[in-house]
């Protein structure tokens, strides 16, 4: 089912534009953070190497619309900013999370205002909280899980395809287990179907087969087979409409395509481009960055709270930065629209004349899984001139 947010009509809601993305300086190193979640939480760094502790390797609390300042940080190799939605009280930690009930990012710090800044969202092992990061570069791209907290609570609740552990029923938050950390429990990989049906189908006896890391000297080619097992696809496929497509089992029942549930659930239903298993960066599903010239990270804490949402951080991906008028469109009888998915893949696109034949072309025959679109609409001279949500729900 597909519904437009508003009361209005289809035509209607393209009356408006939508500037593009305001650029930010580069920096020091600095780290940002800002929790637009409803709740508190709790934030805390570890890093490796280490070379001086963020806060003393202890969490501070951010209460709703809380901004926290890092600056003129030493550079360290790799580090991860938790944030914890119970409070962990005084402890402290240089290289492991305080407490289980947490989300988190990747980065690292080094090079100054010129080096490269490597950041991603991993939701290898579990998936918490919404958040976006992104470098203050102008060329940086952000990477996000582009739903809102409201909406997490709901699939936390309803959707995760595994168990939800450490679950805060007045918070209504939890943390739904990766397929791995899932699987790996004792009797799972041949007593839980949802864990066995991956061995009965690929024939591959290796925890890795749930999504976990791979030996490094693994081959390239086993590399790709266990990212396409995951998806539900054949080896070097790159076309990502083709993942999560095709049903795990045959008219007879036999297993002949199983692939991970908790994967498609990141990648589909919330829309997310992160690390959905070890190697999700095969095929560059992952939404890992390096962003050159680059010392500032932006960390955000459900970042689709306000009210545009995560639409610029979608059309952002598109390259447009430019409105025009959205009458030149009805006068020019010329529009190019595109529908995209939260995190910026194209769903459908092409060329109509009128408002009415959009709405019809995007109305057609659509399965999109529930969660926020966006639909952007261009002129005959290719600039876009408006953009609008849109909420499909099952």
């Amino acid at each position: 089912m597909l519904r437009l947010l508003g009361s209005f009509a289809f035509v209607a809601l393209f009356a408006f534009a939508l500037s593009g993305p305001a650029s930010a300086a580069g920096g020091t190193q600095k780290l940002v953070i800002a929790n637009d979640c409803p709740i508190a939480l709790w934030i805390h760094f570890t890093e490796t190497p280490y070379s001086a502790p963020i806060n003393g390797a202890a969490a501070k609390k951010m209460n709703p619309m809380d901004t926290l300042i890092y600056d003129s940080l030493p550079n360290f190799g790799s580090g991860r900013c938790w944030a914890y939605y119970h409070d962990p009280g005084t402890k402290t930690s240089q290289g492991a999370p305080l407490m289980p009930e947490n989300g988190f990012v990747e980065m690292t710090v080094s090079g100054g205002p010129t080096g490269v800044q490597n950041y991603n969202i991993s939701c290898v092992d579990y998936t918490t909280l919404p958040v976006k990061v992104v470098g203050a570069s102008p060329t940086c791209i952000p990477t996000i899980i582009p739903t809102t907290f409201k909406e997490m609570q709901y699939q936390l609740k309803h959707g995760c395809p595994t168990e939800v552990d450490f679950f805060d029923s007045t918070l209504g938050i939890g943390i739904c287990l990766g397929s791995y950390d899932y699987c790996v429990k004792p009797g799972y990989d041949t007593g839980n179907i949802y864990c066995n049906k991956m061995w009965l189908g690929h024939h591959h006896r290796g925890t890795e087969v749930y999504g976990g890391s791979l030996n490094p000297g693994s081959s390239q080619q086993l590399f790709d087979s266990i990212a396409a097992w995951q998806r539900g696809t054949f080896y070097q496929d790159a076309d990502s409409s083709h993942y999560w497509k095709n049903p795990e089992q045959d008219a007879t029942g036999k297993w002949v395509n199983p692939y991970n549930l908790y994967a498609k659930w990141i990648h589909k239903t919330m829309n997310a481009q992160v690390y959905a298993f070890a190697n999700d960066d095969h095929q560059n599903q992952s939404g890992f960055q390096a962003c050159t010239n680059c010392g500032q990270l932006n960390i955000t804490w459900c970042p689709c709270e306000g009210p545009g949402g995560c639409v610029e951080d979608v059309l952002a991906k598109t390259g447009v930065s430019e409105a025009i008028p959205v009458m030149r469109l009805q006068s020019e009888k010329f529009i190019r629209y595109t529908l995209f998915a939260p995190n910026g893949r194209t769903i459908r696109s092409g060329v109509a004349t009128s408002m009415e034949e959009v709405s019809r072309a995007l109305s057609n025959k659509l399965m999109l899984s529930r969660g926020v679109y966006f639909v952007a609409l261009y002129g005959k001279d290719g600039r876009m001139a408006a953009s609008k949500r849109i909420f499909a729900s099952k």
